[in-house]
Protein backbone atom coordinates (compact mmCIF):
# COMPACT_ATOMS: atom_id res chain seq x y z
CA UNK A 1 0.00 0.00 0.00
CA UNK A 2 0.78 3.35 -0.85
CA UNK A 3 1.32 6.10 2.27
CA UNK A 4 0.33 9.29 2.41
CA UNK A 5 2.45 10.64 4.82
CA UNK A 6 5.38 10.40 2.63
CA UNK A 7 7.92 13.58 2.63
CA UNK A 8 5.57 15.80 0.21
CA UNK A 9 2.03 15.50 -0.27
CA UNK A 10 2.46 16.02 -4.00
CA UNK A 11 4.99 12.90 -4.37
CA UNK A 12 2.30 10.87 -2.41
CA UNK A 13 -0.68 11.79 -5.19
CA UNK A 14 1.92 11.16 -7.94
CA UNK A 15 2.40 7.58 -6.22
CA UNK A 16 -1.66 7.07 -6.00
CA UNK A 17 -2.35 8.10 -9.48
CA UNK A 18 -0.10 5.89 -11.40
CA UNK A 19 -1.18 3.24 -8.95
CA UNK A 20 -4.92 3.73 -9.67
CA UNK A 21 -3.69 3.53 -13.42
CA UNK A 22 -1.94 0.05 -12.79
CA UNK A 23 -5.06 -0.82 -10.85
CA UNK A 24 -7.43 -0.17 -13.53
CA UNK A 25 -5.27 -2.29 -15.70
CA UNK A 26 -4.91 -5.13 -14.40
CA UNK A 27 -8.70 -5.13 -13.46
CA UNK A 28 -8.06 -4.71 -9.54
CA UNK A 29 -11.44 -2.99 -8.17
CA UNK A 30 -9.90 -3.23 -4.96
CA UNK A 31 -6.82 -1.58 -5.29
CA UNK A 32 -8.59 0.82 -7.01
CA UNK A 33 -10.33 2.21 -4.16
CA UNK A 34 -7.80 2.27 -2.26
CA UNK A 35 -5.45 4.25 -3.86
CA UNK A 36 -8.58 6.99 -4.43
CA UNK A 37 -9.12 7.02 -1.23
CA UNK A 38 -5.30 7.65 -1.09
CA UNK A 39 -5.65 10.12 -3.50
CA UNK A 40 -7.78 12.19 -1.24
CA UNK A 41 -6.17 11.83 1.60
CA UNK A 42 -3.04 13.36 -0.61
CA UNK A 43 -5.11 15.89 -1.94
CA UNK A 44 -6.88 17.01 1.92
CA UNK A 45 -2.63 17.33 3.12
CA UNK A 46 -2.52 19.56 0.64
CA UNK A 47 -4.99 21.83 1.65
CA UNK A 48 -6.87 20.65 -1.41
CA UNK A 49 -10.36 19.54 0.18
CA UNK A 50 -12.63 19.68 -3.02
CA UNK A 51 -10.06 18.10 -5.09
CA UNK A 52 -10.37 15.55 -2.51
CA UNK A 53 -14.59 15.06 -2.98
CA UNK A 54 -14.40 13.05 -5.76
CA UNK A 55 -11.40 10.91 -5.36
CA UNK A 56 -13.66 10.13 -2.51
CA UNK A 57 -16.60 9.53 -3.58
CA UNK A 58 -15.10 7.51 -6.86
CA UNK A 59 -13.77 5.10 -4.28
CA UNK A 60 -17.03 5.32 -1.97
CA UNK A 61 -18.43 3.76 -5.20
CA UNK A 62 -16.07 0.95 -6.45
CA UNK A 63 -16.29 -0.21 -2.75
CA UNK A 64 -19.46 -0.21 -2.82
CA UNK A 65 -19.61 -2.20 -5.79
CA UNK A 66 -17.21 -5.06 -5.00
CA UNK A 67 -18.56 -4.99 -1.06
CA UNK A 68 -15.75 -3.63 0.97
CA UNK A 69 -16.67 -2.02 4.02
CA UNK A 70 -13.47 -0.86 4.69
CA UNK A 71 -12.28 0.92 1.87
CA UNK A 72 -16.23 2.55 2.50
CA UNK A 73 -15.65 3.30 5.89
CA UNK A 74 -12.31 4.92 4.87
CA UNK A 75 -13.98 7.21 2.28
CA UNK A 76 -16.76 8.13 4.28
CA UNK A 77 -14.08 8.98 6.89
CA UNK A 78 -12.03 11.10 4.39
CA UNK A 79 -14.86 12.60 2.85
CA UNK A 80 -16.09 13.57 6.08
CA UNK A 81 -12.81 15.57 6.94
CA UNK A 82 -12.83 17.24 3.39
CA UNK A 83 -16.23 18.43 4.13
CA UNK A 84 -15.37 19.61 7.60
CA UNK A 85 -12.42 21.38 6.72
CA UNK A 86 -15.11 23.55 3.94
CA UNK A 87 -16.96 24.10 6.67
CA UNK A 88 -20.19 21.81 5.74
CA UNK A 89 -20.73 20.53 8.98
CA UNK A 90 -24.03 18.68 8.11
CA UNK A 91 -22.66 16.91 5.57
CA UNK A 92 -19.52 15.72 7.17
CA UNK A 93 -21.55 15.15 10.64
CA UNK A 94 -23.19 12.40 7.92
CA UNK A 95 -20.15 10.98 6.55
CA UNK A 96 -18.96 10.36 10.17
CA UNK A 97 -21.68 8.70 11.33
CA UNK A 98 -21.79 6.04 7.91
CA UNK A 99 -17.92 5.64 8.95
CA UNK A 100 -18.38 5.00 12.56
CA UNK A 101 -21.42 2.66 11.60
CA UNK A 102 -18.57 0.62 9.50
CA UNK A 103 -16.04 0.53 11.06
CA UNK A 104 -17.61 0.25 14.35
CA UNK A 105 -19.25 -3.14 12.92
CA UNK A 106 -15.89 -3.84 11.85
CA UNK A 107 -14.52 -3.79 15.17
CA UNK A 108 -11.91 -1.29 13.74
CA UNK A 109 -9.44 1.22 15.83
CA UNK A 110 -10.14 3.95 12.89
CA UNK A 111 -13.53 4.04 14.94
CA UNK A 112 -11.98 6.24 17.95
CA UNK A 113 -11.05 8.98 15.35
CA UNK A 114 -13.88 9.51 13.84
CA UNK A 115 -16.53 9.22 17.00
CA UNK A 116 -13.87 12.00 18.14
CA UNK A 117 -14.41 13.80 15.03
CA UNK A 118 -17.82 13.62 15.09
CA UNK A 119 -17.91 14.88 19.27
CA UNK A 120 -16.21 18.02 18.20
CA UNK A 121 -18.76 18.62 15.41
CA UNK A 122 -21.60 17.78 17.46
CA UNK A 123 -20.86 19.10 21.12
CA UNK A 124 -21.59 15.77 22.30
CA UNK A 125 -19.25 13.31 24.67
CA UNK A 126 -18.07 10.58 22.41
CA UNK A 127 -19.40 7.04 23.26
CA UNK A 128 -17.15 3.79 23.50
Amino acid sequence: MIHTRLAQPEQAAAHHRQAITIYRENGDRDGEARALNGLGEAARANGRHTDALPHHTDALTIAEDIGNPGQQARAHSGLGDAHRALDDTGRAVRCYERALALYSELGMPEADGVRASLSLLTGCRPQP
